[in-house]
């Protein structure tokens, strides 16, 4: 049972807009795919450094673009600013930024690597519209979350971080934000998902911290402030707004995923579950063991999803 905690009292006035999230990924043939999910999809692929660019969720298995990272890069995680430029975080500790340009092509505008970014062993990252970004960071066995206010890059040092026995963050698996800038984090080692006030900072605690997940990793949050983490027992949690510091009973969506590694809601109201042998879309309102709305299937050898994201 999942059960909410407040160590600080703070009522936020959630001012709702709407973002876009990331989460695991692949390719493949889709099946019954929305008429209204018409909009370009980015898919990370960790094993061989790519990410790969749909038109729209609705097309065929053939990418209209792939961006090849180095050999050394591993891409596990996406967001996409409102100008649709792809934040991708690689677990080999950087940041690198792709943008288009009149002729759609995707080219590589910016890019946060060095010492004075910390960044070590990324396993998430969520941008908000104006692209300024959030990168959950496993460290070296010393977990945090930095945030970067999105102008400047290369080798800078990150505007704020959120780190040390207050803020509950030990080992992350994932981070969102909202509209009005809450962030939210997975925690892997305390199962529970933290949540902290805008102008968090430092050691500073979570507003709120919900109990009770198993292992949870990547996490996803929409425009209505519901909540979607993928569970290392190879199950999906939803969680209902039911108001602007609390959350309803979780809903588990299993239909025997395997090793579901990335999560995300597209403009549909979709919930999109990177797992083993591609990406599976479900309704926000699916219920455990629910049939996909539809699923693309990976093609050898892109069988680990690492991200996905829509703009």
């Amino acid at each position: 049972m999942i059960t909410l905690r407040f160590p600080v009292s703070l009522l936020i006035r959630v001012c709702l807009a709407a973002t876009l999230f990331c989460a695991g990924c692949s390719h493949g043939n889709s099946v019954g795919v929305s008429s209204t999910s018409k909009q370009k999809m980015f898919v990370t692929i960790a094993d061989s450094s790519q990410i790969q660019v749909f038109r729209n969720a609705a097309e065929g298995a053939e990418p209209k673009q792939t961006i090849k990272e180095s050999a050394s890069d591993r891409p596990v995680d996406c967001s996409i600013n409102y100008a649709g430029e792809v934040y991708v975080a690689n677990q080999n500790g950087n940041v690198r930024v792709y943008g288009a340009g009149r002729d759609e092509v995707y080219r590589l505008i910016k890019n946060y690597q060095g010492p004075h970014t910390r960044l070590e062993h990324p396993v998430g990252i969520a941008v908000n519209l104006a692209g300024s970004f959030y990168v959950a960071d496993a460290g070296n066995g010393h977990g945090r979350v930095e945030w970067f206010s999105g102008g400047a890059n290369e080798d800078i040092f990150p505007d704020k971080v959120l780190e040390g026995a207050d803020t509950g963050i030990s080992e992350p698996g994932g981070v969102a934000i909202d509209g009005s800038g809450r962030t939210f984090v997975t925690d892997r080692k305390s199962n529970r998902v933290l949540i902290f006030d805008p102008n968090a900072h430092d050691d500073d605690a979570p507003i709120v911290m919900l109990d009770g997940l198993h292992q949870p990793g990547r996490i996803a949050v929409d425009d209505l402030v519901n909540l979607y983490v993928v569970n290392g027992d190879n199950s999906v949690v939803v969680l209902s707004s039911t108001g602007p510091e609390s959350w309803g009973p979780p809903v588990t969506i299993t239909d025997k995923l395997t090793s579901p590694g990335a999560i995300a809601t597209n403009q549909s109201s979709q919930i999109a579950v990177g797992a083993n042998g591609g990406i599976w879309f479900f309704a926000t309102d699916s219920q455990r063991e629910s049939d996909p709305l539809f699923h693309w299937d990976a093609s050898s050898p892109q069988t680990n999803p690492s991200g996905v994201c829509f703009h």
